[in-house]
């Protein structure tokens, strides 16, 4: 136990006594749920499947972009319950992003221009040294769906980023699942994909998570429940606000990671009929 890069403070109830209060679930995901401590912090638990490592990289990730002045939830301790590595963060109050689309489709482009906003922040950034290479992690990932790309894998890695290039910071999972909508502005959570490199990946890897305009409907069981029509509009809106505001965006180049980025996605547990479409497209 203690604390993540400095960053972190301990948190008194959980490092003086060692027993967490597990409040009500804030949130679920497909590696951890959320539960609230009292009003102010709430707690990430893994699931069963989920290591120990996830959890400290996630701490220390956000730790880092919150210091660069990002609006990240403070990370208050690492701590263990029920022989469980955990992390208890400063609770955001707000509804997500997606909550806010499902409940009022019309604001779907509004949103995806806010998201857009937010991402352009992020990659304002030169990435921190700390944070592993975005190339490494793709190619990690693309090994790991080599039986379902066949010839693509080495199609795939040929496009990684050309390692000559300023590499910018890149949250690698940024969708409006993973911003809250907090009263003094916008939050963003769970850094743990975060990484240094191409901008043009991230913004590819983020298409893909909102459906790639509805080329990839399938690959989006993070955002439930799912109207088409908004989240296409929500795409299309972040897609159009990120071409204007990122100087270096090339459609062309933004088409190759697109097919990177949707091999890479088949080795995380998803229907793959859409994204082998994408991956595959000429």
């Amino acid at each position: 136990m203690g604390t993540v890069c400095g960053h972190a403070r301990r948190s008194a109830t959980s490092s003086v006594c060692g027993v967490i209060t597990l409040g009500s679930v804030i949130g679920t995901g497909v590696r951890s749920t959320v539960y609230a401590i009292g009003l102010d912090r709430v707690v990430k638990v893994p699931l069963a499947g989920t290591p120990d490592m996830w959890l400290r990289r996630d701490a220390e990730f956000s730790a880092t972009a919150r210091s660069l002045g990002l609006p990240v939830p403070e990370v208050h301790d690492l701590t263990m319950h029920e022989g469980r590595l955990v992390v208890v963060y400063e609770r955001i109050h707000g509804p997500t992003m997606w909550t806010r689309i499902a409940h009022d489709p019309s604001s779907a482009s509004a949103m995806g221009e806010l998201l857009a906003s937010m991402h352009l922040r992020v990659l304002a950034f030169v990435g921190p040294m700390s944070l592993p290479r975005q190339s490494d992690r793709l190619a990690s990932k693309i090994r790991a769906a080599r039986r379902h790309l066949s010839a693509g894998t080495e199609i795939a890695h040929s496009r990684l980023a050309d390692p000559s290039r300023p590499l910018r910071l890149c949250h690698g999972d940024l969708h409006p699942g993973n911003v809250i909508l907090a009263d003094d502005g916008p939050v963003i959570l769970d850094w743990f994909d975060a990484s240094r490199g191409a901008p043009l990946a991230d913004v590819a890897r983020s298409s893909i998570l909102m459906g790639a305009g509805g080329r990839a409907d399938s690959s989006m069981p993070h955002l439930v429940p799912c109207d088409r029509a908004a989240a296409r509009a929500l795409h299309d809106s972040y897609l159009d606000a990120m071409c204007d505001g990122l100087p270096s965006f090339d459609l062309s180049e933004f088409a190759e990671w697109i097919r990177v980025e949707a091999a890479a996605r088949m080795s995380e547990g998803i229907p793959l009929d859409d994204l082998r479409t994408l991956c595959c497209a000429p």
